[in-house]
């Protein structure tokens, strides 16, 4: 069964525990802001989401999964 991780952090601890869901065989989707489009956490995730406002990652309502 494939299962699909975000991680709604960033930096380091973002990239290690990416790297750790690799390793299990699963997939990790990131959260970034626009400033951080090239930020290591957004490519080392398998999948991306991009936030229109900066801290739109606080509002749980805005980011719920359908």
């Amino acid at each position: 069964m494939a299962i699909t991780i975000l991680v709604a952090n960033r930096g380091e601890i973002a990239c290690r525990i990416m790297r750790t869901i690799r390793v299990m065989g699963h997939r990790s989707v990131a959260l970034y802001a626009p400033q951080e489009q090239m930020a290591p956490h957004r490519w080392l995730a398998d999948g991306a989401v991009g936030l229109q406002q900066p801290l739109d990652y606080l509002d749980a309502h805005k980011n719920m999964i359908h």
